[in-house]
C-alpha cells in the first residue's frame, strides 16, 4: 500500500505542477492576447484620427467640403431634420490681395473664432471653399444662426504690420437652406450650389437674414 500511495502521491504532484503549468501558460496567453487588443485598438484609433485630419483643413481644423457633404448625408438618410446655414465672403479676393503676408491668416483665425464663439457646440463648422463657410445644424435653428454670423463675423477685422493695427472690413451674404420634403442629398446639395451663386452678388448688408 505504501507503494500505491507514494506512486499517488507522485502522480497528484505531477498532475498539480501540470495543471499550475497549464494556468500559467493560459494567464500568460491571456496577457499577450490583452496586450495584441489594446495595440490593435492603439492602431485602429491611429488610423482614424488620420483619416479625420485628412478630412480636415490643415490651417483651421475646419471640416473640408467632403467631410462636411459625409455628415450631411448621414443626417439626411438617417432622418434628421438638419440645414446649413452659411456665409459666403464676398471681396475675399480684397484680402487675398493685401500686401502684408499673413494679413488673410490673421483675419480668418479670427473670422473663425468669432464663429465658433455664437455658435452652439452641437454645430458643426465647414469650408466649401476658401470663400463660402457653413454651418450644418437642426433646421428650426437656421435663421438664427445666419443672422448670429452675419452680426459675429462681418465687419472690421484688425492685423498687425509693421507694428501696427490695420484694418479690414470683411463683407459678404449670408443665408441657410433646409432639404425638401423628399428630396435627396444630391438635388439639395445642387440648389445649394445654385443658391449660392445668387448670393454671391449681394453686399451683406443688403443681403438676406
Amino acid at each position: 500500500c505504501s507503494d500505491l500511495e507514494q506512486i499517488r502521491a507522485g502522480l497528484e504532484h505531477s498532475v498539480a505542477i501540470l495543471a499550475e503549468c497549464a494556468n500559467q501558460m493560459r494567464r500568460e496567453r491571456d496577457a499577450v492576447i490583452a496586450q495584441l487588443q489594446a495595440e490593435l485598438q492603439a492602431l485602429h484609433k491611429s488610423l482614424e484620427d488620420a483619416q479625420y485630419s485628412a478630412r480636415l483643413d490643415a490651417s483651421t481644423g475646419i471640416c473640408r467640403k467632403n467631410e462636411f457633404l459625409r455628415m450631411l448625408r448621414r443626417k439626411v438618410v438617417g432622418g434628421e431634420a438638419v440645414g446649413i446655414a452659411y456665409l459666403r465672403i464676398s471681396n475675399f479676393p480684397m484680402l487675398c490681395g493685401i500686401s502684408h503676408p499673413t494679413a488673410a491668416s490673421e483675419v480668418m483665425g479670427a473670422f473663425l473664432r468669432r464663429a465658433k464663439n455664437v455658435l452652439p457646440a452641437s454645430a458643426v463648422i465647414g469650408s466649401w471653399d476658401e470663400r463660402t463657410w457653413f454651418v450644418l445644424s437642426g433646421a428650426d435653428s437656421l435663421p438664427s444662426l445666419a443672422k448670429r454670423l452675419r452680426a459675429a463675423c462681418v465687419g472690421r477685422y484688425v492685423y498687425i504690420h509693421q507694428g501696427a493695427g490695420q484694418t479690414f472690413d470683411l463683407s459678404g451674404s449670408v443665408g441657410c437652406v433646409a432639404p425638401n420634403a423628399g428630396e435627396d442629398v444630391d438635388s439639395f446639395v445642387t440648389r445649394l450650389d445654385w443658391e449660392i451663386s445668387e448670393a454671391d452678388a449681394l453686399s451683406l448688408a443688403g443681403g438676406s437674414d
